[in-house]
């Protein structure tokens, strides 16, 4: 197997690692040079295999070798995603350890999230206290996520009984002793959970499967290049799999934007909030203590970025290390390396969020009016960049969040939770017009008449609350049902969902009331409403949910007297949905 001399020269390297400086384009900087290495065999780039840290990078990467290749079809390397290790992996890598295949399968996430919610209620019962599903579900998210972290980080919860009351006495409030002790009982309990249910953790399934695959490319030095582009290697198993893949004659780490500008006393006072920490301590770690200045380039850098991260590198110095700030930037000042760093950035106030939004919106909106300029926004503020999107919306300009929507926010998902929320009060002219004005809710109808009565009956349900359902139904028909007739049968149908929904015995049967209805609702005069409401992105990932709501038995047992709209919102859960193909050309 003949491989390309620019890859040949990183592979031949001691540990094998390079990086690529931050402010470049990752992706398109790393694929280039591979492109130019295997223009002369196209066939070998087959045999590469990349591993990406998520499904966002490996989409990016397929669509760069398609575009820089300039043929308009291109050979890929094997495209593989860390967070998403399976079996297959260990198969296209060599001869599997056996034992790696006799793994359980992972756990079905809404079925664990469930029963977690029956623990949690079990211990405030046990406490004296009252948890409703949605607070037990809420919580059995945190819970599930501090389990992910347990497995991710490899903490057995035999650590935890090594702290005791008297740890905490005095330093924490009481429920914090109370939650150490139900995390003990749940520590021996639920290794029992998942072996009576034939699961596995999730977490702990990827930590094996990772470590399986490092030493399956360990031990077989002679097959095909493995590069790992991009991981920070925050997670242990992460770091392991980077150590072992750099250690191996056939394998490349490329890390994202390692800092090689920072002097030796900078880098030793280095503390974990900071950003060149993780490289810190993967290298000192996993490679002993591998010489930071001894790290190449993936590639030869062109452009002005140099000054930009010797600014940057001296702006973000430690804490500790910050008596040299004084020398270094008049350094920087008096050879014109400051005024070349501080090009083009500008700074902007806002006095509101709202505000803030639309200097960035309008920011992002000037870009397109630049052939061939991109622009990103980066921010932690998940409100910031919902305000962003909503605001570039306006322009029907469709920006790609990388953070995802709240499925419970999507179109289909409002639609879902306001019919569930008018099925649990269905008196209230809010929840009954909130629900009737989406834009998914045409009952068979053209989209104009629809519109008409929606407005119609805004008009007439304003005023006080109705007592009940029926003294609304009257209302609306004595004054609307003779010039719209439709009304009765609108109403005629919205009253039967109600019944079934009343007559329900157990959660599955509401959910499949408000099943009907929604679909009901969502039918328009040439299509019905399950083609409506379950197709795109958000529909097929709600259909998802709510089958495997449906399929499991964990689902509470006795229906709500009241609060199903906040039982259902719980029950979809916190999850996000990602656009597949997102993003104005």
């Amino acid at each position: 197997m003949t491989v390309p001399a620019f890859l040949a020269a990183h592979l031949e390297r001691t540990p094998s690692v390079s990086t690529i400086a931050a402010g470049l384009p990752f992706l398109d900087t790393m694929v280039r040079p591979l492109i130019e290495a295997y223009k002369d065999d196209p066939l070998g780039l087959a045999d590469l295999t990349l591993f990406l840290p998520n499904q966002r990078a490996k989409r990016r990467v397929a669509a760069l070798f398609s575009d820089l290749d300039g043929e308009g079809a291109a050979i890929l390397p094997r495209l593989r995603t860390l967070g998403d290790i399976d079996e297959e992996d260990l198969i296209l890598s060599g001869q599997p350890p056996a034992a790696a295949l006799d793994l359980d399968p992972p756990a079905e996430l809404t079925a664990r999230r469930l029963i977690l919610a029956r623990l949690l209620r079990g211990k405030a019962a046990a406490q004296g206290h009252s948890a409703d599903w949605p607070t037990a579900l809420s919580a059995s998210d945190t819970l599930g996520r501090f389990l992910d972290g347990l497995h991710r980080d490899e903490v057995p919860f035999s650590l935890l009984r090594t702290f005791t009351f008297e740890d905490l006495e005095e330093k924490a409030a009481k429920h914090w002793q109370e939650s150490l002790a139900f995390l003990n009982i749940l520590g021996e309990a639920w290794p029992e959970v998942m072996a009576a249910n034939g699961w596995m953790e999730p977490a702990a399934r990827r930590t094996a499967l990772l470590s399986a695959l490092g030493e399956t490319i360990a031990e077989s030095p002679d097959g095909p290049p493995v590069i790992v582009a991009g991981p920070l290697g925050t997670v242990r198993a992460t770091a392991r799999f980077m150590a072992r893949i750099a250690n191996s004659p056939r394998g490349h780490v490329i890390l994202p934007g390692l800092d090689t500008e920072l002097d030796e006393e900078g880098w030793a006072r280095i503390e974990d909030p900071h950003p060149q920490a993780v490289f810190r301590d993967w290298l000192r770690d996993h490679l002993g203590d591998l010489p930071r200045r001894s790290i190449p380039a993936w590639t030869e850098e062109t452009g002005d970025g140099a000054a930009r991260r010797q600014f940057l590198s001296l702006a973000l110095r430690p804490a500790d290390a910050t008596d040299s700030w004084y020398e270094g930037f008049s350094a920087l000042h008096a050879d014109g390396t400051l005024a070349k760093a501080c090009d083009d950035l500008s700074l902007l106030t806002a006095e509101t969020a709202d505000e803030e939004a639309a200097l960035v919106s309008l920011l992002l909106r000037e870009a397109l009016e630049v052939p061939d300029q991109t622009a990103m926004l980066v921010t932690p503020d998940r409100d910031l960049a919902r305000r962003v999107c909503a605001k570039l919306r306006a322009w029907n300009i469709i920006v790609d969040d990388a953070g995802g929507t709240p499925l419970t926010g999507t179109f289909r998902g409002t639609f879902l939770r306001a019919c569930a929320a008018w099925l649990d009060d269905p008196a209230s002219s809010v929840a009954l017009l909130q629900m009737l004005n989406h834009d998914l809710a045409t009952w068979g109808q053209p989209v104009d008449v629809v519109r008409q009565i929606s407005r119609r009956m805004d008009y007439v349900l304003r005023g006080p609350k109705f007592p009940d359902w029926e003294r609304l139904c009257r209302e609306v028909r004595l004054k609307l049902e003779d010039a719209y007739p439709q009304i009765g049968v609108l109403l005629e149908r919205l009253s039967n969902d109600r019944a079934t929904f009343m007559a329900a015995q157990t959660v599955s049967q509401q959910i499949e009331s408000l099943v009907s209805l929604a679909e009901w609702l969502a039918s328009i005069p040439d299509a019905a409403g399950a083609a409506r409401l379950w197709r795109y992105e958000d529909g097929e990932e709600l259909a998802q949910r709510i089958e495997g709501l449906l399929a499991s038995p964990y689902l509470p047992e006795e229906t709500p007297a009241e609060g199903f709209g906040a039982l259902f919102d719980a029950l979809l859960g916190s999850g996000v949905m990602r656009r597949r193909g997102v993003g104005h050309p």
